[in-house]
């Protein structure tokens, strides 16, 4: 799907949607490490499933988000940690607005109380002439929709995929790939970029990950505002 927005196969992306959705957090006695504050850091659903699909949706597009406007909320705001009630300032979900350097809008939910959703992580770009789906729990699959043709769906085959994209698959059509095999490419990448300085880096950056962080910034901002924020407008350059 990169290669195929990278090059505008059905043309630009304008709108994007999204959501991270996940039940483990569900009920009040729903309790552990990334619930505690002086552990884990002032956000939760944010930093922990959230930063994931902002790098996603940056690493597919190529494009920089660069203003966020958030509605975060928590739950539970108190939790059972197994001998008492523990006061919770967390978020447990939030609906989050993205603006990129583009002009390119997007928007997604996070959650980590909706019952039935293990780790549901899904992305629906729409293009100029085609739209894309794409869900993690059924990583082999890439809907491709369309308004006067039929709808198509693209199956994991290294035969079918673009030619930057065939290394990735190391198994024959039919033959499911997943999460371990997606930690097993960027390994075999950086290992490769290691003994090979030419060889493309598909993997983040510290430089990469660091401005996600800094999304993550803006989005808690954002909600304790109540407004839009622009990710490089730190707090030196507000006063």
């Amino acid at each position: 799907m990169k290669d195929m927005v990278h090059h505008q196969e059905h043309g630009a992306p304008h709108l994007i949607r999204g959501s991270y959705m996940q039940d483990w957090m569900l009920y009040e006695g729903d309790y552990n490490w990334r619930s505690d504050v002086s552990i884990n850091g002032s956000s939760r659903a944010v930093a922990d499933i959230g930063s994931h699909w902002i790098d996603t949706v940056q690493h597919i597009t190529g494009d920089q988000i660069t203003s966020v406007f958030a509605d975060l909320s928590t739950v539970h705001p108190e939790r059972y940690d197994g001998s008492k009630m523990i006061p919770i300032t967390t978020e447990d979900a939030g609906l989050i607005l993205l603006r990129f350097a583009s002009g390119l809008k997007a928007s997604f939910v996070i959650s980590q109380v909706t019952a039935g959703r293990k780790n549901h992580f899904d992305m629906e770009l729409s293009l100029t002439d085609a739209s894309y789906y794409w869900n993690q729990e059924k990583p082999n699959r890439l809907w491709i929709g369309k308004r006067n043709e039929t709808n198509a769906e693209l199956l994991k085959d290294a035969s079918l995929l673009n030619t930057p994209a065939q290394h990735l698959a190391h198994y024959p059509g039919g033959h499911q790939e997943g999460w371990p095999d997606a930690l097993k490419n960027l390994f075999d990448n950086f290992y490769s970029s290691v003994n090979d300085t030419t060889v493309k880096k598909e993997y983040a950056t510290f430089e990469q990950g660091h401005y996600v962080m800094k999304i993550v910034e803006a989005i808690k901002r954002s909600h304790e505002e109540e407004q839009w924020v622009r990710v490089n407008d730190d707090e030196e350059e507000r006063k």
